[in-house]
């Protein structure tokens, strides 16, 4: 799945020293300043952005609609609605997207920053293109998106210590939602990954998920998850992207098909 991540909202909780980097103990968060904290202007991100635009361009058109991260209909806890309200929530609409920063108090003169991170993808090599075009859609609604090409060691270093304070960046990823939420969505003492928008109500949900040995218990608490993350906007979904393989029919060998036989039954087994 392709997903963007947000950088900047992020609880003021202490789980040591070196995340603790508001000096007010009562802050609830560390970057309270920061234009993500307003849920407007993250909605206004969402709506900038032209999928089906980007979809084509990058694509080929293979990506289905990704309408709420890690989620899907044949996983648990799916909610339907996620897909019948996505156009209205979500979908493309640059003059919503102006209105929306507008209510939140920004203009021409007062433009959010918020900043597009830019790294090495080896599972996406064009992941930089659409993250330029996408930069661009929320320029074109009133967003100030400077460009920043950071070296991985480098983000590593300033997501440990918190230090992206209003910040995006691409995520493409395949991984299952247990593991999903923890790396990308928690603040939870000795799980919580801290690479993106954090909750004190959804960290309380996924606390009771990682609990419970119900299964129909587990998927009501996933939906109650995906709701408040769906109505948080606490990302910016973009596409499910299938995988693909590519075979030259002109090589035929015994051994080679033994050898690629045995690979996909070892990848199907993992």
């Amino acid at each position: 799945m392709l997903f963007r991540s947000l950088r900047g909202v992020y609880q003021n909780a202490k789980i040591n020293p070196a995340n603790q980097s508001n000096p007010d103990p009562n802050a609830k968060y560390l970057h309270p300043n920061s234009p993500l904290m307003d849920v407007r202007v993250r909605q206004a991100l969402n709506k900038a952005i032209n999928r089906e635009a980007l979809n084509k361009a990058f694509l080929r058109g293979q990506g289905d609609p990704l309408y709420n991260e890690f989620f899907h209909p044949t996983r648990a806890g799916w909610n339907p609605d996620w897909e019948k309200n996505f156009k209205s929530a979500y979908g493309y609409d640059p003059e919503a997207a102006k209105k929306l920063l507008a209510d939140a108090g920004y203009g021409p003169n007062n433009k959010p920053k918020v900043s597009m991170v830019l790294r090495p993808y080896p599972y996406f090599p064009g992941l930089f293109d659409m993250e330029e075009a996408i930069a661009n859609d929320w320029r074109a609604v009133g967003f100030d998106t400077p460009l920043e090409t950071i070296e991985p060691a480098t983000i590593t270093k300033r997501d440990q210590a918190l230090d992206f304070d209003s910040h995006v960046y691409g995520i493409v990823t395949s991984v299952r939602p247990l593991a999903g939420v923890a790396t990308y969505f928690s603040a939870l003492p000795n799980v919580g990954g801290r690479l993106g928008y954090e909750s004190a109500e959804m960290d309380a949900v996924y606390a009771q998920i990682r609990r419970t040995l119900d299964e129909k218990k587990a998927a009501e608490l996933w939906r109650q998850w995906g709701d408040m993350a769906y109505q948080q906007y606490a990302s910016i979904p973009l596409f499910w992207m299938k995988s693909e393989a590519v075979v030259n029919p002109n090589v035929r060998s015994e051994e080679h098909t033994s050898e690629l036989q045995s690979r996909l039954h070892l990848v199907c087994r993992l």
